[in-house]
């Protein structure tokens, strides 16, 4: 299956399949804090889909998309965060455990080395175990829990923070 796991660059015409994945886990899951759905303007704006600084991509199998991934910045409106961005992967959950959100995560990566991007961070609800272990079988380290800062299907939750530092052959250019 890995020959067949594609990534695509994100167009304006996947805006609905990226809306309804993501509207898919806004009813089902603790995978985001958003509790309705969004308009496919509204997911635009929520991930900056077409910002030039958001690398954002269709990931298919044999021409068949099957979920998204994207890096953007972490705090667009604040220079110093320039070298942080976030990471967000959303794939159909019957391709869940098949390794392609690892090969999603190492695509991401190379792209962020790339471009000089010094740190990817990744928010998870605690409940997400799934997603915790995920991404520290990627390399990534829990650096902070938020207690209680979600609410959603009728109950408290926490955040945890992950990170993980780059390291690139790139120049610095702090």
């Amino acid at each position: 299956m890995d020959d067949e796991i594609n990534f695509k660059p994100k167009e304006k015409k996947d805006i609905a399949f990226i809306t309804g994945i993501y509207n898919f886990f806004i009813l089902k899951s603790t995978a985001t804090y958003h509790i309705r759905q969004l308009s496919k303007n509204e997911m635009q704006d929520y991930f900056m889909l077409f910002d030039p600084l958001v690398d954002g991509f269709i990931i298919s199998i044999v021409e068949k998309a099957i979920g998204f991934c994207l890096i953007k910045p972490y705090n667009k409106d604040k220079e110093g965060y320039n070298l942080t961005y976030e990471i967000t992967i959303y794939i159909k959950n019957r391709f869940h455990h098949k390794g392609i959100g690892k090969k999603a995560i190492k695509y991401l990566e190379n792209i962020a080395k790339i471009k000089n991007i010094h740190v990817i961070i990744a928010g998870i609800c605690t409940e997400n175990i799934v997603s915790t272990k995920f991404f520290e079988s990627c390399g990534y380290s829990k650096c902070g829990i938020f207690k209680e800062v979600g609410y959603k299907f009728d109950r408290l939750l926490d955040n945890v923070y992950y990170q993980k530092i780059l390291k690139s052959d790139q120049p610095k250019n702090y």
